[in-house]
């Protein structure tokens, strides 16, 4: 599936983001039914870059972490992911757990850490949860995006779910190998839209 962005001609707030259509898968990555779907959504407006995800399952986090806290290691409990790869093959990797930390990172090639420490700013980050799911919006500042998201760039949008049982989700699995969500043929071709 092309993983759709949609392009807003005006800034939105994180509540009109959340009304945009979304994408989802319904299985995890071997092919087992989720509870409820694992949902997501895009949007670009002229100075942010929004991501939405609905995580199904109860939401395993750490309840020390601060909402906006720029945190590294935060897919060792729930989170959601998602991955710009630019079309020399860097690629920008970007986390939101439920207790709303984030993280980003940049990689030249495949698990590949570049040598710059990355420095961006959040615009928003909302999160909510219940015991059937949990959900988050991040918003970064296009600025700050170090990779281009243009046409022949792809991206990767993933999660993992702890409660009750530990799942991978992700908008493209390779069920032929162990979850990987950096392995390049998770990555999907973007779809532009206008809101």
């Amino acid at each position: 599936m092309d993983i759709r962005i949609f392009r807003s001609p005006k800034a939105l707030s994180s509540a009109e983001v959340r009304q945009v259509p979304k994408q989802s898968v319904s299985a995890d990555w071997k092919g087992a039914s989720l509870s409820s779907s694992f949902d997501w959504t895009f949007v670009l407006d002229p100075s942010t870059l929004w991501f939405l995800a609905n995580v199904p399952g109860q939401p395993d986090f750490d309840r020390n972490l601060q909402l906006g806290e720029f945190v590294e290691g935060l897919w060792e409990r729930d989170v959601a992911e998602f991955f710009i790869r630019d079309r020399g093959g860097r690629y920008q990797e970007f986390n939101v757990s439920p207790a709303g930390a984030w993280w980003t990172v940049l990689l030249t090639s495949y698990r590949t850490r570049a040598e710059a420490t990355l420095e961006p700013h959040v615009t928003a980050i909302e999160v909510s949860a219940s015991e059937h799911g949990w959900s988050a919006v991040l918003g970064v500042a296009r600025d700050d995006l170090s990779v281009a998201l243009e046409a022949g760039s792809l991206i990767h949008v993933s999660g993992i779910a702890h409660k009750p049982v530990k799942q991978f989700l992700s908008s493209h699995p390779v069920p032929s190998i162990e979850p990987d969500f950096h392995y390049p043929n998770c990555f999907q071709p973007i779809e532009f839209a206008t809101l």
